[in-house]
Order: structure tokens, then C-alpha cells, then sequence
């Protein structure tokens, strides 16, 4: 039985609106808590991304990111 509106929902391939916003919430609520720098991959694209990351190496991933897409 599936309980929605919860994360291991959404997790498992719900994506009913109930679950889709607990998960929306969850993420938000996640990347919003501060990060140690040192635990992080620098130089990846999705640490620019997920972890708002904004040193030299991640946003150099980043650009180059975009430019492959391009």
C-alpha cells in the first residue's frame, strides 16, 4: 500500500501532486542547511548546482557544462 504525500513515495515512483510536493519541500529544506565546504566534490558541475557551490573549480565545471550543451 502507498502512502502519499511522503518522500519514500515520491522515491519510489509516485508522482502524485501530494507526493511530488513533499519531495519538492524535502529538497528545498535540504540544500537550504549549510554544507561542509571540505565534504563536497569541487569541480563538478552538479556541486555548482545542488550545493550552490561557487569556487573557481565548480563554476569552471559549470561554464563548461553549459558549453557542452550548446
Amino acid at each position: 500500500m502507498t502512502v502519499h504525500g511522503t518522500t519514500t513515495s515520491y522515491r519510489n515512483g509516485c508522482r502524485c501532486w501530494r507526493c511530488t510536493d513533499a519531495n519538492t519541500i524535502a529538497v528545498r529544506d535540504w540544500r537550504s542547511q549549510p554544507h561542509d565546504p571540505a565534504t563536497l566534490r569541487h569541480g563538478e558541475a552538479a556541486t555548482y548546482n545542488n550545493y550552490s557551490c561557487r569556487c573557481a573549480p565548480c563554476t569552471g565545471a559549470r561554464r563548461a557544462y553549459d558549453a557542452a550543451r550548446t
